[in-house]
């Protein structure tokens, strides 16, 4: 490891082969402190945290390491990473990490005469053939249960509890959120069992939790279970539609699995208005995440800004005017400020109260001025 630093300075180190970090090095006499940013690092994959900021995590995170150098060589290196994460809504849950690593140079030894080879694996091969690569980055811990209960299983043991006479008791939340742990950790296949063994009038409690537990298997098996064009299911495709609408982080993948709903066969008018409106809600979400550039985020932000202008029937026109209330796109304020004057009365509540949600800021000159 060489050290190219003056006093001073900053660099851009990787730190394994999924992130990117700014580190400082500061370099004095026999010794080179090296302070990551972990702020700036820029990871492959991240932990979801909700855009509701009373409802999330704060955090705060510190990397150091000290490098003691001796005639030009690394005599020890002394790590210390530290993380604290604590609930907005409860400071009192909280959890502190503290990682500390040494690594002393003991000895200085003649190591063995260089081999001549076509590459690094075949001389490593030559030098012993029970050598093996083994990889440096961390690999995914895959969670290992024995005698864990199945969620059917589980089902079985709670089916009772979402009954609606049992929905008023005190233990129904405690039920409904530890079915959604169990259906996290489930396949579709399981999911799909779970929804057909339960009876008509705990079916929409268990709709509910299936689409809450927001899993890729979840949705699949919710898109499976449910037919749109049978008018028999309005109830469940309601609950799902709602359930969707109040995702704590729904992804591009909920958002295109209703795009596909409203381009396919929906028997219920209200279904289909519905489908969209929750669609404008889901673009805000995604938006507020950084998500307003994924393809299926732009194709939906296109189809609701120019759903109003390209219809004559008034019911659509509000469906549309209600999903851009939902998303809250800067890029809709021109059009309730023209549909602000309409003489529909639905077009101007919906488009004052829209106008309404919006920072002031957003409001320019180039907008015609309302009393909002």
């Amino acid at each position: 490891m060489v050290f190219c630093v003056s006093t001073f300075g900053w660099l851009t180190d990787l730190s394994g082969n999924r992130m990117m970090c700014t580190v400082e090095y500061k370099a004095t006499q026999g010794q080179v402190t090296r302070t990551k940013a972990l702020e700036t690092c820029k990871t492959a994959e991240t932990g979801f945290t909700t855009y509701i900021q009373v409802l999330g995590v704060s955090g705060e995170s510190s990397s150091v390491t000290v490098f003691t150098l001796e005639d030009g060589f690394i005599k020890s290196a002394t790590a210390k990473e530290t993380h604290i994460l604590a609930v907005n809504a409860r400071h009192t849950t909280a959890a502190k990490i503290v990682s500390r690593q040494n690594l002393t140079l003991v000895t200085i030894e003649t190591g063995p005469f260089e081999a001549a080879g076509k590459n690094v694996a075949s001389v490593v091969k030559s030098l012993d053939e029970k050598l093996y690569a083994v990889g440096v980055t961390a690999e995914k811990v895959k969670s290992q249960c024995k005698g864990c209960q199945s969620l059917f299983e589980h089902w079985q043991e709670v089916k009772k509890q979402f009954e609606p006479d049992s929905l008023s008791k005190a233990i129904a939340p405690r039920r409904f959120l530890a079915l959604i742990q169990s259906i996290r950790k489930a396949s579709k296949d399981e999911i799909l069992q779970v929804l057909k063994s339960s009876t008509k009038t705990a079916l929409p409690q268990v709709v509910d939790a299936v689409t809450s537990s927001q899993t890729p298997a979840s949705l699949d098996a919710m898109l499976q279970f449910l037919n749109f064009a049978d008018p028999k299911g309005l109830v469940l495709q309601e609950r799902f539609l709602y359930a969707c609408g109040f995702a704590s982080h729904p992804n591009e993948r909920m958002l295109q699995a209703l795009v596909d709903i409203s381009k396919g066969k929906i028997v219920s008018n209200d279904i289909k208005e519905s489908v969209v409106i929750i669609m404008g809600a889901l673009v805000h979400k995604l938006c507020q995440k950084g998500g307003c550039e994924l393809p299926t985020v732009v194709e939906v932000k296109k189809m609701i800004l120019e759903g109003p202008d390209s219809t004559q029937v008034e019911s659509d026109v509000q469906m549309y005017l209600l999903a851009l209330k939902n998303s809250l796109l800067p890029e809709a304020i021109p059009l309730f400020s023209k549909y602000a004057e309409s003489e529909v009365g639905a077009y101007c509540t919906i488009s004052l109260t829209a106008l309404q949600r919006y920072d002031v800021a957003l409001i320019t000159d180039e907008v015609r001025p309302f009393d909002v």
